[in-house]
């Protein structure tokens, strides 16, 4: 086989490698070239081995073709090799053969000090997490080893301005390598710009579906929920009739998705299982299960259904909520009156929780047509803020609706009444609290001489 000396065929601080056109490379490469090449085609044809699960041809300008595996039609070598990824830890292993420069390693006993590297610095692997462009990043080292051309020499799976990467729909490599000793840039896929030929590297490992979650928008103007990959969402639970900054997070995942396994855990936790891809969560709907707090929203997605889609190929995307402590709206009820003759209020008038299930159930029991009810504010506000600033009442008695805005209001009782509380605190958060209940008429009397 024929093939180009030239030591270098790009610089390595350009994002585009400088290579001979196709025409061109037919001419370096010779007949034995050729045979070679046309055995790429044949590829997906022949079965590798189950401990090489990586296979195809990737091409040099300076040196020629590389097989990845022993199995494809026209590789050489003389032995059974191949390169693997692991599907558990996604590092790579195994070998890669050069007719001109003999042995590529993958293997980190091999390439450990490669750019001064060390450990598992120097492993060539896969990132689980698909990357820009929904694919997975192919990263660390691999080394030419001292034999065939009698040198040896670091292979770049990934550097500032390239590198190589995996489709995981169709497991295709992409991308180039550098070396800067007589490798020079390795292409992975003729079908990349500039690239000229079709060839390629590929796999037979199964990703699984990559877990993706993404913010619906917030529904109030101080939550935060921009989905940019640092920046911590902030909600406030939504508390009685009024949402405090609820938003949707959506299942945005790639690939063959089965199962989907929400989960919110931090000081109070929450999960749900889903039925396949799609889904869309509320975080309101963790309203009556969490408290303030720093907590972690997880979306595990699988292509295999189990109880918390950790079975088979899975995949899990993480973000951190800071869940605030919102104005919370209530207010309470009496018949009596809470000011006395000077117009003071009375500390100890009869305040009567009429608000919560329980309470109204009782409260209601006592209710005329004609009375005189109070009502007065007993809400809390949100966590930056230090009072309520005003307070917005709205009674409909019989469908008239009459309005108020102070701490203590009183209302003539009807045959059918809503009471509405909306207020705000001097941080700017919002809230509101309704009850509807209905009024029994006391009996006529009169006094009838005996």
């Amino acid at each position: 086989m024929c093939y180009s000396n030239r030591s270098r065929c790009a610089d390595p601080a350009s994002a585009r490698p400088i290579i001979l056109n196709k025409k061109n490379r037919v001419l370096l490469v010779c007949a034995a070239a050729i045979f070679a090449f046309a055995g790429v085609f044949s590829a997906h044809q022949v079965s590798a081995g189950s401990s090489h699960n990586v296979r195809g041809w990737a091409w040099s300008e300076n040196i020629g073709w590389v097989s990845f595996n022993s199995a494809d039609s026209g590789a050489g070598g003389g032995a059974d090799y191949g390169v693997n990824i692991d599907q558990v830890a996604w590092t790579m292993s195994g070998h890669a053969w050069s007719e001109h420069i003999g042995w590529i390693s993958f293997n980190v006993s091999d390439t450990a000090g490669c750019d001064g590297c060390s450990g598992s610095a120097c492993q060539a692997k896969v990132s689980p997490t698909a990357g820009g462009g929904g694919r997975h990043e192919v990263s660390g080292w691999a080394k030419v080893l001292a034999n065939g051309g009698g040198w040896d020499g670091c292979v770049s799976l990934r550097g500032a301005n390239y590198g190589v990467s995996i489709d995981p729909a169709t497991g295709d490599f992409y991308g180039w390598a550098w070396s800067d000793m007589v490798l020079g840039w390795l292409s992975f896929n003729g079908a990349d710009a500039g690239a000229g030929g079709p060839y390629k590297v590929f796999t037979t490992a199964s990703f699984g579906p990559i877990a993706k979650m993404e913010c619906g928008g917030s529904s109030c103007s101080y939550g935060v929920c921009d989905n940019s990959p640092i920046t911590t969402w902030i909600a406030y639970p939504p508390t009685q009739q009024c949402p405090i900054c609820i938003y949707s997070v959506e299942d945005i995942s790639e690939g063959n998705v089965a199962c989907a396994y929400w989960q919110l855990s931090g000081p109070a936790s929450y999960s749900y299982l889903a039925s396949g891809a799609g889904q869309t969560i509320n975080l309101g709907a963790f309203a009556n299960k969490i408290v303030p707090g720093n907590y972690t929203l997880s979306l595990t997605v699988s292509d295999t259904v189990s109880s918390n889609c950790a079975a088979g190929n899975s995949s899990t995307a993480t973000r951190a909520i800071t869940i605030k402590k919102g104005i919370d709206a209530d207010f309470k009820c009496t018949f009596d009156n809470p000011y006395d003759e000077e117009g003071e209020y009375i500390e100890s008038t009869n305040w009567q929780d009429c608000t919560s299930a329980a309470g109204k159930a009782d409260f209601t029991k006592r209710i005329a047509k004609g009375g005189v009810l109070y009502v007065k504010d007993v809400s809390s506000c949100s966590e930056e803020a230090s009072a309520i600033v005003n307070y917005n009442w709205k009674f409909t008695i019989d469908g008239v609706v009459a309005t108020a805005n102070g701490e203590i209001e009183d209302l003539i009782i009807g045959k059918d009444n809503k009471i509405e509380l909306k207020l705000f605190d001097n941080a700017g958060r919002e809230n509101c609290m309704d009850i509807s209940f209905r009024a029994r008429s006391l009996p006529k009397w009169e006094e009838v001489p005996i």
